[in-house]
């Protein structure tokens, strides 16, 4: 009885994590994308240049087993057979360890679906859909208020609320915040909402 317990222990642990739901569907405003994903003993992987298409993204082999992906001013670094990535002076650990398979990076389904969008402000990850939304390019709240400046109510208009001078020089500080095409009337104002 014990030793059927133990094979079926073996057994369970040297099969395959099971694949996800299935192909990983990458969507903008006006395309749709599905990205097959690769099984691996530790989980699913994602070929990272496949996601070009809709997401701008740039993968860089460095040196020896270390890549660099490259996505919205921002850099995600892994090293084949490590299950860490770093972002900036942040470490994150993997669920599995991103694999160099004929010359292409293949990473963790993690990474895409949890780090890229804390890097990118314009992704979002919606598991119910199992896609990865990408949304319009964001500008700046300031570069907004350059081109459309907002009037206060003693009829002048203001500075960007986020600008500090700093030994001389100023500083933009402000929030990105996505940009829309309609204007700014009498119908349409501005609100602030923190959450």
């Amino acid at each position: 009885m014990i030793l059927a317990v133990v094979a079926a222990f073996q057994i369970a642990v040297a099969s395959p994590a099971p694949s996800a739901a299935g192909p990983l569907r990458i969507k903008d405003a006006s395309r749709t994308l599905s990205v097959e994903l690769v099984p691996s003993a530790q989980g699913p992987l994602v070929r990272a240049d496949q996601l070009r298409p809709i997401i701008p993204i740039t993968v860089s082999h460095l040196t020896g087993e270390r890549w660099l992906l490259i996505l919205g001013g921002g850099t995600i670094e892994v090293e084949q057979g490590i299950r860490f990535a770093r972002v900036g002076t942040d470490a994150f650990q993997l669920a599995a360890a991103p694999e160099v398979r004929k010359g292409a990076l293949y990473v963790p389904l993690q990474l895409i679906v949890e780090l890229m969008p804390r890097l990118a402000g314009n992704l979002v990850w919606d598991p119910d859909r199992f896609e990865l939304r990408a949304f319009s390019s964001l500008t700046r709240h300031e570069d907004r208020e350059s081109v459309a400046p907002r009037v206060s109510q003693s009829g002048g208009t203001r500075s960007a609320p986020h600008d500090e001078t700093r030994d001389g020089e100023r500083v933009n500080r402000g929030t990105p915040v996505a940009a829309s095409s309609a204007p700014l009337g009498a119908l349409r104002s501005r609100r602030l909402v923190v959450v």
